[in-house]
């Protein structure tokens, strides 16, 4: 072989070798980016919303968290901190238009969540198994499953539309785990408040707040 058809054969060698480094790259970015989503995916909180203007959600945790508004806009990602060495971290947008949107906040870490006065028709936090703190007051919802969220403490659904049957499927999705601090549920303000049957709860060990002086006194103890 003359050196003219050897330099050819390493430049032939080195473009297939150069190529398959390429695939390879470009196949471990595709699965690191697929696993990324997957994880993102595992503790996706979303919930639908028929607010418009301005409206705010409050986060706390570790780590980082996004929101996905749901109107197309661009995602927002934040540094999360733990509620109890700061003040949440605020995420605020502005609806120009009023039209049900599906929001979605990713986190892995988010331990405290704030949408009071969002609207909400539906919330699925299922995914957020270290959840211990979710305030919902003045929404629209007419039903909620906290079945999976074993680290909860604190749920303020008041002002909601939740009946008294509602209410009843809500307290049967409350754990009865063991927990450093008491559980309370607020749920004054809902249709069913004064007809649901609060000792499902109380079974499980939480402490139904039924108006704004149970509120007051719990605060007082």
């Amino acid at each position: 072989m003359n050196k003219p058809d050897l330099k050819h054969q390493i430049s032939k060698t080195m473009k297939r070798q150069i190529s398959h480094i390429i695939v390879a790259v470009m196949l471990f970015s595709a699965v690191v980016t697929s696993c990324k989503k997957e994880k993102d995916e595992e503790n996706v909180m979303t919930m639908t919303t028929s607010a418009s203007g301005e409206v705010t959600i409050y986060l706390a945790g570790t780590g980082s968290a996004t929101i996905d508004w749901g109107d197309d806009s661009a995602k927002e990602a934040k540094t999360i901190f733990p509620y109890n060495a700061t003040s949440p971290t605020q995420f605020n947008h502005n609806y120009s238009e009023t039209k049900i949107c599906t929001m979605k906040i990713y986190g892995e870490n988010v331990t405290y969540l704030n949408c009071n006065y969002l609207q909400l028709t539906s919330l699925d936090v299922s995914n957020n198994t270290a959840l211990t703190e979710l305030y919902l007051i003045d929404s629209q919802l007419t039903s909620l499953d906290v079945n999976e969220n074993i680290a909860l403490t604190w749920l303020n659904c008041a002002n909601n539309q939740l009946t008294a049957a509602a209410l009843d499927d809500l307290f049967g999705t409350l754990h009865n785990n063991s927990t450093p601090v008491k559980k309370f549920i607020v749920i004054y303000g809902n249709p069913g408040t004064n007809d649901c049957n609060i000792s499902i709860a109380t079974d499980k060990g939480w402490e139904p707040l039924k108006s704004l002086d149970d509120i007051f006194n719990t605060n007082q103890k």
